[in-house]
């Protein structure tokens, strides 16, 4: 959070966002779905505190703004994000959300690097 308020912030991309203030199973399940597990119940609260107060706040549409989402189970996450952030009478619009897909082969590297630059030149 610092650094993004101590810089001019030109653009952010965010893939498969988790959003923290969710109740507890659906954290859970997001952050399997990404990690292939989550914090066991000992470490749980220590997780969820630190990563919420490491937690991005940018005031909607305040900076040009993508979602992508890879996994399915963090689709819902990543178009709520997108929502929260969007603003259709804001400077920047609406937030775009792009579902990429599952595999990790270089064909799919590559073409989520295209989206990005792609998505990259229609903001400068």
């Amino acid at each position: 959070q610092l650094y993004l308020e101590s810089l001019f912030l030109r653009g952010l991309v965010m893939v498969d966002p988790i959003i923290f203030d969710k109740p507890k199973p659906i954290v859970q399940e997001n952050l399997n779905a990404l990690l292939g597990k989550s914090p066991n119940e000992d470490h749980w609260e220590r997780f969820t505190m630190e990563a919420q107060e490491r937690q991005l706040k940018l005031e909607p549409n305040s900076v040009p703004m993508f979602v992508m989402s890879s996994q399915k189970a963090i689709l819902e996450a990543s178009r709520e994000v997108a929502a929260r952030h969007g603003d259709q009478s804001g400077p920047y619009g609406e937030i775009g959300l792009v579902e990429i897909d599952e595999s990790s082969s270089v064909e799919n590297q590559l073409k989520t690097i295209k989206t990005i630059d792609d998505w990259v030149d229609t903001i400068y």
